[in-house]
């Protein structure tokens, strides 16, 4: 059973790499159907926090760098202390590497693709996982198929 107002408790959600693209579009609907979101990236997220609060929803952003394991866990506690829990979270930083396709791909490329897209999801679930298991959240973690369509540079 649950409290009167356990019912009426908004949801929050945290989603990185939400600066722009798949990440910033995924922020902005779950802002839509009710989700409070913290926007992480390592560029600037204001244009999505902005996007969702003009649509009268609730929304923060703050910079992080997805390899650095300690602001990752600084940033989601941040974020749940913030909103008084955490239900959701979506990791969708992630980059390809200075090069279009992986014919072309060198070590120090590889070396930041693994450090954003494998050790960043990584850092973040870890950081979260404590927060989602209180409210019974959940996480999805998003990949892309980015040669296929010519992959670029994003961090």
């Amino acid at each position: 059973m649950t409290g009167p107002h356990e019912q009426d408790m908004q949801t929050h959600a945290v989603v990185t790499g939400a600066a722009q693209g798949i990440g910033a579009a995924i922020a902005i609907g779950l802002a839509d159907v009710g989700h409070a979101v913290t926007a992480l990236d390592v560029k600037d997220a204001a244009n999505t926090v902005e996007t969702i609060q003009a649509a009268g929803r609730s929304a923060v952003g703050a910079r992080v760098d997805v390899r650095d394991r300690d602001a990752v866990h600084a940033a989601v506690d941040a974020a749940a202390e913030r909103a008084g829990g955490l239900d959701v979270l979506i990791t969708c930083a992630g980059i390809y590497g200075a090069v279009t396709t992986i014919d072309e791909l060198l070590p120090a490329d590889l070396d930041s693709v693994l450090g954003v897209n494998l050790a960043g999801t990584i850092w973040t679930v870890q950081a979260a996982l404590p927060h989602l298991r209180r409210r019974g959240g959940r996480v999805v973690c998003v990949g892309s198929i980015v040669d296929a369509n010519g992959g670029s540079f994003i961090g």
